[in-house]
């Protein structure tokens, strides 16, 4: 199995981090695997 970290869009730096390394305080989104996929 491949670990996979979850990745959270921060909307102040506008880019995607890793869960842990989201600032606090930032305002974070999570978004699934899956709901990325169908915007694109």
């Amino acid at each position: 199995m491949v670990a996979f970290n979850t990745l959270m869009y921060v909307e102040d730096k506008d880019k995607y981090l890793p869960e842990g390394k989201v600032p606090a305080g930032a305002r974070a989104l999570n978004i699934s695997g899956t709901e990325l996929r169908q915007t694109k």
